[in-house]
């Protein structure tokens, strides 16, 4: 597909004054083409500073218009014609997931005439919709997994609780407990992460097509962006496009946007999402304006769509569960982000000395199956005890009993 632009340079258009009226034809038969036309202002019609000067006639006028209509013809028919190549002669568009990407942005590019930045937009919205059922089913499980994730917590700390004292009678209970649990309350670890696993490939797709782009770079994406940004083959020279990414960012995450389920119902994670945007700004900021403008994009989208879900009659007609406050009894002590990785540290040592105990224990044990009986006696019990060895013991024994009394 060719993308063909016209770049047209038309002449400059210079004020006739005509000091003699007796000499205008002759300073007129004297001037080059260029020079026969006069700027588009008031000073053409209106009266000159010299009281010599005349207004020029309109035959004259109109005689300098046709010439300037010939001339803007003749300049089109030969102004360089700017081919926009397509991205296969770029080496780009193959048949993989961010190739199929670009296809899509250069066919919105070039069949519906729109700039970049809305071919961005527009790609955005439609992988957004695709992805809204995968969105619905995975705030239902995610909801549902967090109303029954207080008990399953408390049954996972007595499990724990059972390994590090090594009873390992109890911990195969609570075991069983908590595979029941999980079976009853419909909770799945893996549906709640259906949407992660289907985003991040869509993320990537966008994001390594959108690089690429900027990097080969396509010319007209130089001129393709908004106000600021007008060359999406660039980073943001003002940074307001990395901070808003990261900004709208926080937002999804502390709200929990995308499953529906807010981050202050989550321990570890909570700390460990928070400082996403953090860390990531410092990346975002040398990323090209196209892919801040998808990053953006859908980060207002998924904002926008958390809203619509948030109205009661429609999550009653997708059939979305509400958060359950959670139960007194299965709330468990906060212990904050120190204490939090302290313990964890300590039950990690823990259950490494209890495995390696174990360890031996079975090492010991297959030992003694297989290797020689260790000598415990001082004598070979299996034949008869010589008559001095007899009497030296029943000796070691009197005198053992001498020394007790």
């Amino acid at each position: 597909m060719l993308r063909v632009l016209l770049r047209v340079e038309s002449p400059p258009i210079r004020q006739i004054v005509v000091t003699n009226p007796s000499q205008s034809s002759t300073n007129s038969g004297n001037l080059s083409n260029s020079e026969q036309f006069s700027d588009i202002s008031s000073s053409v019609i209106g009266s000159s500073s010299s009281p010599l000067t005349t207004e020029v006639s309109s035959a004259t006028a109109s005689t300098d218009l046709s010439d300037l209509a010939v001339t803007i013809s003749n300049n089109l028919q030969n102004a360089p014609l700017f081919v926009e190549p397509p991205l296969s002669s770029l080496d780009l568009a193959h048949w993989t997931p961010p190739g199929l990407v670009q296809m899509l942005l250069e066919y919105l590019h070039v069949s519906w005439s729109m700039p970049w930045w809305g071919a961005i937009v527009a790609s955005t919205l439609v992988a957004r919709i695709l992805l809204l059922p995968v969105l619905i089913k995975t705030q239902r499980n995610t909801i549902n997994f967090s109303n029954y994730m207080p008990g399953l917590q408390f049954l996972q700390a007595k499990f724990g609780e059972a390994r590090k004292t090594g009873n390992s009678m109890e911990a195969s209970r609570y075991a069983v407990e908590i595979s029941e649990y999980m079976k009853k309350h419909n909770i799945s670890p893996f549906k709640t992460a259906l949407l992660p696993l289907m985003q991040a490939p869509v993320f990537l797709s966008f994001f390594l097509g959108l690089r690429a782009m900027a990097k080969a770079p396509v010319e007209s994406m130089q001129w393709g962006g908004l106000s600021w940004t007008v060359d999406l083959t660039v980073p943001d020279p003002y940074y307001i496009l990395p901070i808003l990414s990261c900004s709208t960012l926080y937002i999804v995450l502390k709200i929990g946007a995308e499953s529906g389920v807010k981050l202050e119902n989550m321990q570890l994670s909570r700390y460990v999402l928070q400082a996403l945007p953090v860390v990531a700004l410092p990346f975002c900021i040398h990323f090209p304006s196209a892919v801040l403008y998808y990053w953006v994009t859908t980060n207002f989208c998924t904002l926008a769509i958390v809203s619509v879900l948030k109205i009661k009659p429609i999550r009653k007609f997708l059939d979305l569960p509400t958060q359950k406050p959670i139960d007194t009894k299965y709330v468990l002590p906060k212990k904050g982000f120190v204490g939090g990785v302290k313990e964890a540290i300590e039950d990690q040592r823990v259950l490494a000395a209890i495995s390696d105990r174990r360890r031996m224990d079975e090492i010991r044990f297959r030992k003694a199956g297989t290797g020689p009986v260790p000598r415990t006696y001082s004598y070979d019990p299996t034949k008869a005890r010589p008559a001095n060895a007899a009497a030296a013991a029943s000796q070691h024994s009197v005198s053992a009993q001498e020394r007790k009394t």
